[in-house]
């Protein structure tokens, strides 16, 4: 058991594309609401200007009654308790956050990572606040290389009502990024309250993988294969299956296994040469056999 872990910490310490979701609190829900939406409160995470603030579905209240989406658009995008709002009087309010990349360095340096831009936008009946949320693509100066930006959302998008609109953006990772700054901008332009309207952000990396093929054996016997990307040299390949973990450094990179339920899942980390370092890429398989 010790050997896995050092082979697992081995594993964690190379160079990778880091993996899910890479936004904070990417819901508004760290923290708490402004019970009325009025007020400022901090958001965990995010630094803000203005009255940028975090609002509660199906608030509003005194002093100015604002009307927010109801608990029923909640329920339909699994927005949560709380959404991310412009805030009242704002004029032009923004919350930023910056997430390091540093650690896919090698891959992205090679061109081989992609990012993918997500979000729910919103906005109040037939007003027109716009709301954006742009991803700037930092190097190591902070000097910004490219953008991906989603939004705004339309009054006829929204059908002019309480509604949510997914928005989505994809491109490249340009060569000598370090960092990734989030921001959202509303801006108010009619009424006294900046509706451009916020909620499940989501920022993510896609680098290469292993390419896995399974072969069914008699007796439940499984071989998994992994695959190295083209552009690659593969040196090793970690695959954990059936609750043991074994490393293959010889190609072709092979395991075999007896399964133990239906449809087991076979989580593999290759170390590739990349450019002239080394880096960890991931890979996952769903075994499926007669």
């Amino acid at each position: 058991m010790l050997a896995v872990a050092v082979a697992a910490a081995a594993l964690v310490a190379l160079p990778a594309v880091p993996q899910g979701n890479l936004i904070r609190n990417p819901g508004a829900e760290a923290g708490q609401a402004s019970p009325s939406g009025e007020t400022t409160v901090p958001i965990p995470d995010w630094t803000t200007t203005s009255t940028f603030t975090v609002a509660p579905y199906g608030g509003g209240g005194a002093p100015d009654f604002f009307t927010f989406p109801p608990r029923s658009e909640s329920q339909r995008i699994a927005g949560g308790e709380n959404f991310f709002a412009g805030g009242f009087k704002a004029g032009s309010s923004t919350a930023s956050q910056t997430v390091d990349v540093a650690g896919a360095t090698p891959f992205i340096d090679q061109h081989l990572v992609g990012a993918s831009l997500a979000g729910w936008l919103g906005g109040f009946l037939s007003q027109t606040d716009p709301g954006t949320v742009t991803a700037e693509f930092l190097g190591g100066s902070g000097a910004v290389l490219s953008s991906l930006t989603i939004g705004p959302v339309t009054p006829d998008e929204r059908d002019r009502d309480l509604k949510f609109v997914q928005k989505t953006a994809t491109g490249d990772v340009p060569t000598g990024t370090r960092a990734v700054r989030v921001t959202m901008t509303g801006v108010e332009v009619d009424g006294t309250y900046d509706d451009a309207y916020f909620d499940n952000l989501s920022l993510s990396l896609a680098g290469p993988s292993l390419l896995m093929r399974v072969r069914c054996l008699g007796h439940r016997r499984v071989t998994v294969t992994a695959g190295i990307p083209v552009g690659l040299k593969g040196r090793s390949v970690t695959f954990h299956a059936a609750g043991h973990a074994t490393t293959d450094r010889k190609p072709p990179f092979t395991t075999t296994f007896v399964r133990r339920t239906s449809s087991p899942v076979v989580a593999a980390t290759g170390v590739v040469t990349v450019g002239l370092k080394r880096g960890a890429i991931p890979g996952r398989l769903v075994v499926h056999c007669p």
